[in-house]
């Protein structure tokens, strides 16, 4: 029986390891994409390239819009969507990575009870 508690052990440490494997290949990625993307906006010479105001009408003022295009404002405008959907694909990758190292924990603590349970 003390085999098996040094089994769940070990397969506990390699459970956490691949959660560790899963954390550190997206903080790579998330290190990679804030790096592109401080070189793209370095790279942008002018602040914006367009900028259309629409007033909106007298009977409904507040219809009015304004838009950004081209240069360093329009693109960061324009990678909002880009962003949003990166930070849901990082947040996911995070928590299954958490969630991945937390359970290889799980079986680490349970092998090590186990062992401390059997030795007596």
């Amino acid at each position: 029986m003390n085999v098996v508690s040094q089994w769940v052990g070990a397969i506990g440490i390699l459970i956490e390891f691949v959660g560790f494997i899963i954390l550190g290949y997206e903080l790579l990625q998330t290190s990679r994409a804030a790096l592109d993307e401080a070189k793209r906006l370095a790279a942008e010479k002018s602040l914006f390239e367009t900028l259309a105001i629409d007033e909106g009408t007298i009977s409904d003022p507040t219809s009015g819009s304004a838009k950004v295009q081209g240069g360093l404002l329009g693109y960061m405008v324009d990678s909002i969507p880009r962003r949003e959907a990166e930070a849901g694909r990082s947040r996911r990758m995070i928590i299954g990575g958490i969630a991945i190292s937390g359970l290889g924990v799980f079986f680490q603590i349970a092998g090590a009870f186990g062992q401390a349970w059997l030795s007596n």
